[in-house]
């Protein structure tokens, strides 16, 4: 397998800076990390705070308080996933998730809508178990343990019926710029 799914469930903070929260990376195997936060909770915006007790209860389940690896660990993540992989096509689903990540590892991702993936309530449950225990997260379709694992599997078979995805389109798609 050439190719890498990565998906990540984040909070977002001042200036639409992204926390991440947890990332879920499938390649060659299916690997994901939770992070914990980058303040406490207590020391947020009471605004930010109810915002974020919104998500962890009705949208993606995480705690802002949980995670198992300290925030100062995502670099060192992200590094090991760029060294594992050096050769593969990088992918994630949707244009904000995309970009993001590209910036994050500082290469290009490409977006499974441009091959039209389909949501993840439209793909076949890859039976993947999320890794927190967390009824609600793992009941959701915002795990990205789950989301990696699914999307990666449908890459898979559009990869097996469509080819691989090598020469002129990934060369192009290697020059391209954030800032463009």
């Amino acid at each position: 397998m050439t190719n890498v799914v990565i998906d990540i469930e984040c909070f977002r903070h001042r200036n639409y800076e992204w926390i991440v929260k947890e990332i879920a990376v499938y390649g060659d195997y299916l690997d994901s990390m939770t992070f914990q936060p980058t303040q406490p909770f207590n020391t947020l915006p009471e605004k930010v705070q109810k915002a974020y007790l919104w998500l962890t209860n009705n949208f993606h389940g995480l705690d802002w308080n949980s995670g198992d690896y300290s925030y100062k660990r995502l670099p060192f993540f992200v590094e090991s996933i760029k060294l594992r992989y050096t050769n593969f096509v990088f992918f994630a689903k949707g244009f904000e998730i995309s970009v993001f990540l590209s910036k994050l590892f500082e290469r290009q991702f490409i977006d499974l809508d441009d091959l039209r993936c389909p949501g993840l309530n439209q793909l076949s449950d890859c039976g993947s178990q999320c890794v927190k225990n967390s009824t609600a997260h793992s009941l959701s379709n915002h795990c990205a343990r789950k989301k990696a694992h699914t999307f990666g599997i449908w890459l898979e078979k559009y990869s097996l019926k469509h080819g691989e995805f090598e020469g002129t389109v990934i060369e192009g798609l290697n020059n391209f710029s954030l800032n463009d």
